[in-house]
């Protein structure tokens, strides 16, 4: 997968998915074919997942049947994805950003929302940011690797720099500018030293972001992409 030029974050997916397959139907990987495919789909879709994963599941299953473990794909017809019956997040008011922000517990979670809305970022964006992204002269954000694989700058809101300033300070989060809770530190020094670091989940912050709007009776589909939809509406 690396030497054809896929991205970590589509390895990872891919390995989920052959992997969660293999587990349902008790088989070694190295021995699944497309009947095995088949086979999760029709498990799949009487379990009642929906076909959009079904489909990427079969996408991860067909580069690995047929081109890491070179074996026949004869799999003629993929499950249909009606891309219009997908119910689409709605971007929110200013009241409920505030709203939204004030039933988030301060710290960390409520920079990193700001910082999705105010700058726009997607989530993984927001929690791969590390330290040296962050340009408080110029007030602006480097993004590395975004989708696509490509490089981007964007603004860093004056209305966030002064608490990212001030928990940079008191958190000293290192190289990654929200890190992991599992991060590891040398035991006995004075002054922090990180032995192991990892970037926040995109899970952990999904997870507080439903938290937050649990406690809020928005209408509508809202999720933590409403906020990178608000900064684009606002600005408009």
């Amino acid at each position: 997968m690396r030497l054809t030029g896929l991205r970590p974050v589509t390895i990872n997916n891919y390995a989920r998915r052959v992997s969660f397959v293999a587990t349902t139907l008790g088989k070694s990987p190295d021995q699944l074919t497309s009947a095995d495919a088949e086979s999760f789909i029709a498990r799949a879709a009487h379990a009642g997942i929906s076909n959009i994963n079904i489909a990427t599941t079969c996408v991860a299953l067909k580069f690995f049947i047929a081109r890491t473990l070179k074996q026949p794909w004869n799999l003629a017809q993929f499950p249909r994805v009606h891309k219009h019956r997908k119910r689409r997040s709605r971007p929110l008011t200013r009241d409920e950003i505030r709203l939204l922000l004030d039933r988030t517990r301060p710290g960390r979670f409520r920079i990193l929302f700001s910082l999705i809305y105010g700058s726009g970022l997607r989530l993984g964006e927001a929690c791969r940011l590390k330290t040296a992204d962050l340009d408080f002269h110029s007030y602006k954000i480097y993004v590395r690797d975004a989708k696509g694989g490509r490089h981007r700058e964007t603004v860093l809101p004056r209305s966030v720099a002064t608490d990212l300033r001030n928990y940079m300070a008191d958190c000293r989060p290192g190289e990654w500018l929200f890190p992991s809770g599992r991060t590891h530190y040398e035991a006995g020094t004075l002054f922090p030293i990180c032995r192991n670091s990892h970037a926040i989940s995109t899970r952990s912050v999904q997870r507080e972001f439903d938290i937050a709007r649990s406690r809020l009776n928005f209408a509508g589909l809202v999720t933590i992409h409403s906020l990178r939809h608000s900064f684009a509406t606002h600005l408009v």
